[in-house]
């Protein structure tokens, strides 16, 4: 039961059920697939006048642009966090996390129409962006629960994998914001 189509509606209607399926034997080209087409939707929804070749010249860029850096994303996002899961001895998984990730990346496909709301007007501008906001939240939570089937971890030290790079992050800057402060002050004159 490795269809597309399958584990596409599977992954709206029973996620849970879909990423135990696939963590199983992951359909990692299918995955691939899938960030593809993602990714060249973001270019294509800016796209709005076609006013030459250099507006094509443009398009093909943009989407050239976003096929390289949605799949170098994926990729990146997918090792940093086995890396990151390795803390619960849980790393090694990256291709089921690489198919799963991308599994939960579906409900982004609900955007074209979504976009077609933003040209009736002020009230189908506020119902869109709440339709947007949706999708986000679905894909989050659909990223969680991946997140979840893969390393199979309990809610509390998924959001716990999920924060340690925020955490992260803002320890790096505000040290290196105390270095560079502490250097300026013994560099003082």
């Amino acid at each position: 039961m490795n269809n597309f189509l399958d584990n596409f509606y599977e992954v709206l209607f029973s996620p849970d059920k879909a990423f135990a399926r696939l963590r199983e034997t992951p359909p990692l080209f299918q995955g691939f697939l899938l960030v593809l087409f993602i990714s060249i939707l973001g270019p294509l929804l800016n796209f709005k006048v076609f006013n030459g070749p250099i507006t094509l010249v443009w398009l093909s860029l943009s989407i050239f642009g976003a096929i390289f850096f949605g799949v170098l994303s994926w990729l990146f996002f997918a090792f940093f966090l086995d890396l990151i899961a390795s803390i619960f001895g849980q790393s090694g998984r990256i291709k089921t996390f690489l198919t799963l990730s991308a599994f939960a990346l579906i409900p982004w496909i609900f955007l074209g129409p979504i976009e077609l709301f933003k040209t009736a007007g002020l009230v189908a501008d506020i119902f869109a962006i709440f339709l947007g906001l949706f999708v986000w939240l679905w894909v989050v939570v659909l990223i969680i629960k991946a997140i979840i089937k893969t390393y199979q971890l309990s809610f509390g030290k998924t959001l716990t994998l999920i924060l340690v790079p925020f955490l992260g992050s803002f320890l790096t800057f505000y040290w290196t914001i105390g270095f560079f402060t502490t250097l300026f002050q013994i560099l003082k004159v």
